[in-house]
């Protein structure tokens, strides 16, 4: 018996070890970059009934794809949820993330980060009814979230009744339907919703600390962020962040959410 278990701990040892991540050149040699993208997180992305994929994120993710690809190659992207983008760079089935990943201190345990190309904070919807002025005031509510979510996480920490939601329309719907009183998520997709419904609002606008969005890259491929982190500052100084904004936030949030407080190519152009 202990000669089958050390057998399978082997077995289990070098398995694992064999799901290695592509480097760049590995990458560019096969003429093929796996991108994973959110399915429904619109308006960084979204998957249409045809398959395809529309959004901020999808825009950039076909930009830096081609890049890595030096425009002859095969730019696959790929729909993860929240809960499915770590765990498939970890197991190689994607090269990168762009899928609104924020850097945190235990997701850096598990992959590496980016230069930060976005920043949001979390914020809570509620019903217009509903007077509220900080989290004390919500403390005894059942509040909806996304698993894998920044705001899931810090309202677990915190002790709050958190009930698990599919998505923004899944948690909008429910929230509506009076499954909880507050739904918390990125300040991004909470404010579409008072422009569709005038009867809810956001709440709080700051719930926790601010967030920055990064291209998650699996651990062990330095060149690959290096040239990634590169590509970055080169986009933000040829303006094409500010343009996937005109193109994609600002007709859909209709002017409500300012470009200032999201894009960080102001920064990069100071720096760089």
């Amino acid at each position: 018996m202990k000669r089958l278990n050390f057998s399978i701990l082997v077995c289990a040892i070098l398995g694992a070890s064999a799901i290695q991540a592509a480097e760049l050149a590995e990458i560019q040699a096969r003429k093929e970059v796996k991108i994973g993208v959110r399915m429904s997180l619109y308006p960084f992305s979204k998957q249409n009934e045809d398959g395809s994929f529309e959004g901020f994120e999808v825009e950039f993710a076909k930009k830096l794809g081609n890049a890595i690809l030096k425009d002859g190659g095969n730019v696959i992207l790929v729909g993860v949820n929240a809960k499915q983008r770590i765990e498939k760079l970890q197991n190689g089935e994607i090269d990168i993330a762009v899928a609104s990943l924020a850097k945190s201190p235990d997701r850096e345990k598990l992959i590496d980060f980016s230069t930060p190309y976005f920043s949001y904070s979390d914020a809570v919807l509620t019903h217009k009814d509903n007077k509220i002025s900080s989290l004390k005031d919500m403390k005894d509510e059942k509040i909806l979230a996304v698993p894998g979510t920044t705001s899931y996480k810090f309202l677990n920490e915190q002790n709050f009744d958190v009930i698990d939601c599919k998505n923004a329309p899944d948690c909008f719907e429910r929230l509506k339907a009076g499954e909880a009183k507050f739904y918390a998520q990125m300040n991004t997709q909470i404010a579409a919703f008072p422009l569709v419904d005038d009867n809810y609002v956001m709440g709080l606008r700051k719930l926790g600390s601010d967030h920055f969005i990064s291209v998650g890259i699996p651990k062990n491929t330095p060149i690959l962020k290096q040239f990634i982190n590169d590509q970055i500052v080169k986009f933000s100084k040829d303006g094409m962040f500010k343009k996937a904004y005109d193109d994609v936030f600002e007709p859909y949030y209709r002017g409500t959410l300012d470009r200032k407080y999201f894009l960080l190519d102001g920064i990069y152009d100071m720096l760089f």
